[in-house]
């Protein structure tokens, strides 16, 4: 992210906890890996992956069912709000980046706003690239922020590629 993205969350996060996300507010009980997956097959950002990597999204993301006969996801949603609340620290790898001179090759999807993004766009900071010694960049307009889940062969061979 930008050093201004970062201080972005850190006043969010002496503003919000995780329970005020949005993330937090997900489904998180679900009789099996199908029910999770016909909820989200037709529903945004879930619809646009391959159904493949949907499926296999919903058959390894839950957790075995409790005592109720319920599953839950592995990453509870309170903690995955957590953790894109809590990015104070992390702004130090902003001063490590020209110091890392192994190739890299970097995918990218549309920019979204410096607001809280949308997840049809990428949260990528748009000067990731410069900032990186030895970066080359690959603009895919048609995709989103989930490019390993909508083109995993793309994207597989980009890194056989590397």
């Amino acid at each position: 992210m930008s050093a201004e993205r970062y201080a972005q969350f850190q006043r969010f996060s002496t503003a919000l906890n995780a329970g005020d996300h949005p993330v937090s507010r997900r489904k998180n009980q679900w009789r099996d890996a199908s029910e999770m997956y016909e909820r989200f097959r037709d529903r945004a950002p879930f619809n646009t992956w391959q159904p493949e990597v949907l499926r296999d999204y919903c058959d390894y993301a839950l957790r075995p069912a409790d005592e109720n006969a319920l599953r839950q996801l592995a990453c509870d949603p309170v903690n995955e709000a957590g953790i894109y609340l809590n990015q104070k620290g992390n702004e130090i790898i902003l001063q490590e980046l020209p110091s890392i001179v192994t190739p890299v090759t970097l995918l990218r999807a549309p920019p979204g706003e410096d607001a809280m993004p949308d997840l049809s766009t990428s949260p990528t900071w748009p000067g990731l690239a410069a900032a990186l010694p030895d970066c080359t960049e690959v603009y895919l307009p048609e995709l989103n922020h989930f490019i390993p889940m909508q083109a995993p062969e793309l994207v597989a061979n980009y890194i056989r590629a590397a």
